[in-house]
């Protein structure tokens, strides 16, 4: 590894607050591939700070290339482009913003980012590295990981009860229920494909010879082949070899059909004997938009497309598949494409979920990751006590199955005896009383002045009652990915303390025990609680409006997993004590 500390060119990273800190890079390598090999940090920061760079050099056609400078205001001067379409800063005696908070820069992602620097015709190569800001780089990745994982395991756990197979059939294989979500997912494209291509496969037009007489010879169309033949065996045979243009089906891309055709139909065997010898019981508690019947329908007519294909003239001349190589045709022809993508989609050994690319957690700012691991963390602890209770309409949107946990107000139901809880992410709640209902229990009194009014809580737990249908509270739930001295000192400018002092203090409900909680003038919100990466946050109270703070974040046990259940049930046990002394009220009315 030739590592170079001699260089002809400057470089700085400067931060002014709280103090003015000035980094500068002296670790480059000659080779891009080195400072990977070998763990090379030139320069490191925290996310979210503030932060200059100083590009300088004697060779005026300097370059300085890093990812980083797309998310530079378009205004920068030296900012430019070069042949290729590459973004690269040229030297200047001044030093310009990589980042500045609130004014219109991009937050860099913790991530260790290239630098590359072209001078006196050399290039030399860097990095940038973005540390996690509350918490440990290890802990942070143990974070993003735990959310894959999380998002795998639970994704599956939805869909077995989505389509009914999640109490009684808990044994099905995860690869079962896979190969019935990706068939799913593809049914309706297929079906039309299957029909096209049984009435005009892909063919070739090739050419094979014939043997004919003479005395016919000349109703046919000889050619080189014709004329080379009758030469070589000096016209001693009684016949022409002629040339007849023929269509061949049996091509690479009808062989690979085949072999997926094969495939395919075992599946679908497969899933509609699953669900022939699933019981009544279990189908007549889907409450999803389209039940298992429908779902064997469709199986079913696949099967007899793929039996009405297979019977077709052209088919019985398929020959095996013998090599494995793809043919360009096959990847142009849509109908085969299709099929292709749905069996590589078959053979992979995880459930492709459909998550949209908006959920791709390596771009993500660590703030949003936090949230989203704290809620997953939360879904998990209530289905280790709950039952998970599709909610009938949006556990898929058309044929894509999704992981619906993270649109913003989704509402995941869960249930055990007489209770059911509500967990939702990201919901702006109701400022009228007239704007709540059953559905909706919870609002925020407004207030009338330019005092602002906190109604968007990360996520809140919502408690019923399923034999009087009562409303028994909520516990909010936020995420704050900072020290605690940050969110939580009063005096502070980036104090919450307002914020979550108004959500139990500002939180109404008019169907509040069946009407007997605003009777009475009984808080809806029994507890607010704050989770915090930040270990010295944990336990910190304010007891006269319902606030704890604890100390969550990923580790290698479940500990503080175990402290916030705890917390969380019993909560919920005071809310059904609550409860009780309700109805006695209710009967001394």
């Amino acid at each position: 590894m030739d590592i170079v500390s001699d260089l002809p060119f400057t470089l700085k990273l400067i931060q002014k607050y709280p103090v003015e800190t000035i980094q500068e890079a002296r670790v480059f390598c000659k080779e891009e591939q080195d400072i990977w090999k070998n763990n090379i940090i030139t320069l490191s920061v925290e996310e979210n700070e503030e932060m200059d760079l100083y590009f300088n050099a004697d060779d005026p056609e300097a370059r300085l290339y890093m990812e980083t400078l797309s998310m530079i205001p378009a205004d920068d001067l030296y900012i430019k482009k070069d042949r290729h379409g590459r973004i690269f800063r040229a030297v200047s005696p001044e030093h310009f913003a990589l980042y500045r908070s609130g004014r219109g820069y991009d937050a860099l992602r913790v991530d260790t980012f290239r630098i590359a620097v072209l001078c006196q015709n050399e290039w030399y190569y860097g990095t940038l590295q973005i540390l996690p800001k509350p918490i440990a780089i290890e802990e942070w990745q143990m974070m993003r990981d735990d959310i894959e994982h999380e998002i795998r395991d639970l994704s599956q756990e939805i869909v077995r009860h989505s389509i009914g197979i999640g109490n009684n059939h808990e044994n099905i294989p995860p690869k079962v229920i896979h190969n019935f979500l990706v068939m799913r997912k593809y049914s309706n494209k297929v079906m039309m494909a299957l029909t096209d291509i049984s009435s005009n496969p892909r063919s070739e037009i090739i050419t094979v010879y014939e043997n004919v007489s003479r005395n016919e010879g000349e109703n046919y169309s000889f050619d080189a082949e014709t004329v080379r033949r009758f030469a070589v065996r000096s016209g001693s045979e009684p016949t022409y070899k002629i040339p007849v243009k023929t269509v061949n089906y049996d091509i690479q891309e009808n062989r690979i059909l085949k072999r997926i055709l094969l495939d395919y139909e075992k599946k679908l065997e497969q899933f509609i004997k699953l669900i022939d010898e699933m019981d009544v019981a279990s189908q007549s508690k889907i409450s999803w938009k389209n039940n298992l019947e429908e779902f064997k329908g469709r199986a079913v007519r696949l099967h007899k497309m793929t039996a009405i294909l297979k019977s077709q003239k052209w088919y019985a001349l398929i020959q095996d598949l013998r090599d494995p190589y793809i043919p360009h045709g096959l990847i142009l022809d849509s109908r085969y494409s299709l099929l292709y993508q749905m069996h590589l989609d078959l053979k992979r050994d995880d459930i492709d979920l459909g998550l949209n690319t908006e959920f791709s957690y390596t771009w993500k700012s660590s703030s949003y990751m936090y949230e989203i691991w704290c809620y997953l963390k939360i879904c998990r602890i209530f289905m280790s006590e709950y039952i998970f209770v599709p909610d009938g309409e949006n556990d898929t949107v058309d044929d894509r199955t999704l992981f619906p946990l993270l649109d913003v107000g989704k509402t995941i139901h869960f249930k055990k005896s007489d209770l059911r809880l509500e967990v939702i992410y990201d919901m702006c709640l109701p400022l009228k009383q007239e704007d709540t209902s059953l559905k909706q229990p919870l609002y925020m009194a407004r207030h009338h002045s330019d005092y602002r009014n906190h109604n968007r809580p990360d996520l809140v737990v919502h408690i019923y009652d399923t034999q009087e249908q009562w409303y028994l509270g909520s516990i909010i739930i936020e995420c704050k990915y900072r020290k605690l001295n940050s969110f939580w000192t009063e005096n502070s400018s980036r104090s919450s303390r307002g914020q979550l002092e108004a959500y139990y203090n500002n939180a109404r409900s008019r169907i509040l025990y069946g009407g007997i909680g605003e009777l009475f003038n009984i808080r809806p919100v029994t507890k607010v609680i704050v989770l915090t990466p930040d270990d010295f946050g944990d336990g910190q109270e304010q007891t006269d409006f319902g606030v704890l703070v604890k100390s969550f974040k990923a580790s290698d046990d479940d500990k503080m997993v175990n402290e916030l259940k705890t917390v969380l049930l019993s909560e919920i046990a005071r809310m059904r004590d609550r409860y009780e002394l309700a109805k006695r009220l209710r009967k001394s009315l």
